[in-house]
């Protein structure tokens, strides 16, 4: 961030909770909304986060109390995942989470992290119905849906938090509700995702939330919905579960088509490697900065003072 950067310069939408961690610019699927914004594919150069890495920035996440979330890419790539989830455990972060398309997780696999210190995961999941799958990653599927289930299956069982994000398109909208029975059933958080685009093909809000009150009412079951902050959206609270309606922020919408120039600040710091150095921003509307562990830190500082301002 450029260090003359001030609070008028920036919107806050929420505080700063969250260091996400790109441990990869790799990805062996490719998911056709998946753009700029994505946490490290094809945008700004990620590149493999070293271990050394991972000691370097842990300091920051326990001194500030953040959660923190391993991205990518997609993470199961790097055969040293359960390395990186000890260190970061060793290192006193007990809040570590994971995105994941599973396309090389299992339950076993699972076990494993969550023994290292893996507290929640997040699965990428565009659809349970094999054809949509296949034309939303761009490529044939082999254990992928079978991992997804079994990998959700397990940590209900082992009390792992789990939740399926899945960003809704034209493409998956109309197997949806297959995906909503599954989670429904076995009682796993869903959270249906405004994917932004400036297309006329965009599925808005309005349109996710009609689809759900429709299947929750076909079911007969109709829990009241709590309205927060317009940057979570709608979410349908159950006994011990939830499905959650994420909206595109008018704010990403305004910086995409030009019309907003402050940069928002939503409560994640984002970090990944390249050549041995640290690649940092503390907003998506930013590309990262390159440079040493000094580097990192002051810009993370710098950013956190930002934050304080704003409360």
């Amino acid at each position: 961030m450029e260090e003359n950067l001030t609070t008028s310069d920036i919107k806050v939408s929420m505080p700063l909770y969250e260091i996400r961690i790109s441990v990869t610019g790799a990805c062996n699927h490719d998911c056709f909304y998946c753009g700029p914004f994505s946490d490290g594919k094809h945008d700004y150069g990620y590149a493999n986060f070293g271990l050394d890495q991972v000691e370097g920035i842990s300091g920051l996440a326990k001194e500030n109390n953040l959660h923190v979330r391993l991205t990518g890419g997609e993470p199961s790539m790097r055969t040293d995942l359960l390395d990186i989830v000890k260190l970061l455990s060793h290192n006193g972060i007990d809040d570590i989470g994971l995105t994941t398309n599973c396309s090389n997780v299992d339950g076993r696999d699972i076990s494993n992290l969550a023994d290292a210190g893996l507290g929640a995961l997040h699965i990428h999941v565009p659809s349970l119905n094999r054809s949509v799958f296949e034309d939303t990653i761009r490529k044939k599927v082999r254990r992928e849906l079978i991992n997804i289930i079994e990998t959700s299956e397990y940590c209900k069982r082992n009390n792992v938090r789990v939740e399926f994000n899945t960003p809704v398109t034209r493409v998956n909208l109309d197997s949806l509700p297959e995906l909503m029975s599954f989670c429904y059933d076995r009682k796993i958080n869903l959270k249906l995702i405004e994917e932004v685009n400036m297309k006329k093909d965009q599925i808005n809000e309005t349109e996710i939330t009609e689809l759900m009150e429709n299947w929750l009412s076909e079911r007969g079951s109709m829990p009241m919905s709590e309205k927060i902050e317009k940057v979570y959206g709608s979410v349908y609270n159950f006994d011990d579960f939830f499905f959650r309606i994420a909206p595109a922020t008018p704010d990403l919408v305004d910086h995409l088509q030009g019309k907003e120039r402050k940069i928002l600040l939503d409560g994640r710091y984002w970090i990944g490697g390249r050549n041995g150095n640290y690649l940092f921003t503390p907003s998506y509307f930013l590309k990262p900065m390159e440079g040493d562990i000094g580097d990192l830190k002051r810009d993370f500082n710098h950013s956190l003072g930002l934050y304080n301002e704003k409360k």
